[in-house]
């Protein structure tokens, strides 16, 4: 079942209203996109998951080059589309020479919804070459009521391989946060999403003129953080509920509020400080809504960026960017 919001099923709007019905061409933009690149593109198009849309086609042209957040974000995307009984369709004009043969080696195409259709058809040329990867790890699978207990180890292990510019000391601790991060974002999947289909995990090392980085992406598609952390606070924290997204997030970050009460899921908040140790920002999608934390001197996280009025997206959607270098 898809996700509830403000009390109307998604999928129930889009499958009610076949007259009329409208087709989603989103065209992706010639150049590289990270999450706030993607946000930017679908708010010109039409929503994917607008009243009316049945048929749904996101065109890869030639320059698009996909980084790893927008990444676990396009394939929630896709899949709650498809969930929704809409069709879809996914067209790359470069073929498998260009990001298609990226995300080919990622694994993006092996968690598809089975009836997505694919131009051209992926092939199995890099099934066993995008495992042994060092950059990357291809994008693992979070199930909403399985636990894969070994997957924080395997991401933070793979950051840790990657920071070899560090210390061993400062290595250590970087794999022990990423850890971490890792087990608390699919931990809080487990316990809050609800959702109808698996989420994603994925990261990426990259290479700048700012030094290296590493991109850890955690994406689902269930009720969202701040809407299950709402309903939790309604009876205990009235005035904390009615908070905007910003300033609740900031509060869930610093302070680790909890639906549960004092003491308990605080994990983020957790993560987030001690992430604060190698500079790290973080970015959070909400279903309509953005938010962009950087770390502030001292101590803490400020607010850099907040967006409104986004193109929908079930679930919760989160980056952490950590830096690798001393």
């Amino acid at each position: 079942m898809a996700p509830v919001v403000d009390g109307t099923t998604v999928a129930g709007l889009v499958l009610g209203n076949k007259i009329g019905a409208v087709k989603a061409t989103i065209q992706l933009p010639r150049r590289w996109i990270n999450s706030a690149c993607l946000d930017d593109s679908l708010a010109f198009q039409t929503a994917i998951h607008g009243a009316g849309v049945l048929d749904v086609e996101l065109v890869f042209p030639s320059g698009c080059k996909v980084m790893v957040d927008a990444g676990t974000r396009l394939l929630s995307l896709v899949n709650q589309a498809a969930h929704a009984a809409k069709r879809v369709r996914l067209v790359f004009e470069e073929g498998a020479g260009g990001t298609m043969g990226y995300l080919q080696r990622m694994g993006f195409f092996e968690f598809l919804d089975s009836s997505v259709r694919v131009q051209p058809e992926p092939t199995a040329q890099y099934l066993g070459e995008h495992r042994q990867h060092r950059a990357l790890i291809e994008f693992a699978r979070i199930h909403p009521s399985r636990k894969d207990e070994n997957l924080p180890t395997q991401l933070a292990d793979r950051i840790g391989r990657g920071a070899t510019a560090m210390t061993a000391d400062r290595a250590r601790k970087l794999e022990d946060t990423a850890w971490h991060v890792f087990a608390e974002l699919i931990q809080n999947i487990h316990r809050h999403a609800e959702a109808p289909i698996d989420g994603f995990a994925a990261l990426q090392i990259y290479k700048a003129p700012r030094g290296r980085r590493a991109v850890v992406s955690v994406s689902d598609s269930g009720l969202g953080l701040l809407r299950t952390l709402r309903h939790g606070l309604e009876g205990r924290q009235a005035r904390t509920a009615t908070l905007s997204d910003a300033a609740l997030l900031l509060k869930v970050v610093s302070e680790g509020v909890s639906r549960f009460g004092s003491g308990n899921g605080c994990g983020i908040c957790t993560s987030a400080q001690k992430a604060l140790a190698f500079d790290t920002t973080l970015d959070f999608r909400l279903y309509n809504s953005s938010l962009h934390l950087e770390p502030k001197h001292g101590s803490g996280f400020t607010l850099a960026h907040h967006r409104e009025n986004l193109t929908p997206m079930w679930g919760t959607h989160i980056a952490f960017e950590f830096k690798l270098d001393n």
